[in-house]
């Protein structure tokens, strides 16, 4: 029943020379999203994820940024049963999102326009 799973914002501020890192985790069943990442006026993000599991949820990945940078990159992970998208970047010119030797399974969408899927995979996780 939470909204989202793991939430994260402005990691640049914090850690300026760091990108945070979110590993082997399962998120599913959240009410908005799995993981949301969000910048707004200057408070930059930075965030890599690996070995992650996100599913049935509306958004897997959600990264949302204004007058912020955003870089995400999402490695080796599983991304099934999105009702609307596994992952979308709201199109902010700030924002970078890579999604490499990822398998995807039963999204409406898997991912937006905008994001840069590299060796994608499909089929059941099972």
């Amino acid at each position: 029943g939470a909204q989202n799973g793991i939430y994260i914002f402005d990691t640049v501020s914090l850690f300026p020379a760091q990108t945070a890192s979110v590993q082997n985790n399962i998120l599913t069943g959240h009410e908005d999203n799995n993981i949301f990442i969000q910048a707004y006026d200057d408070h930059d993000a930075r965030v890599q994820l690996s070995h992650n599991t996100l599913a049935d949820a509306p958004y897997g990945l959600y990264i949302g940024a204004i007058n912020a940078d955003v870089t995400v990159t999402f490695d080796r992970g599983i991304i099934s049963g999105h009702s609307l998208t596994g992952v979308y970047s709201a199109g902010n010119p700030g924002i970078s999102v890579t999604v490499t030797n990822t398998l995807f399974n039963a999204n409406t969408l898997d991912c937006d326009a905008s994001v840069v899927n590299v060796n994608p995979l499909t089929g059941d996780p099972r």
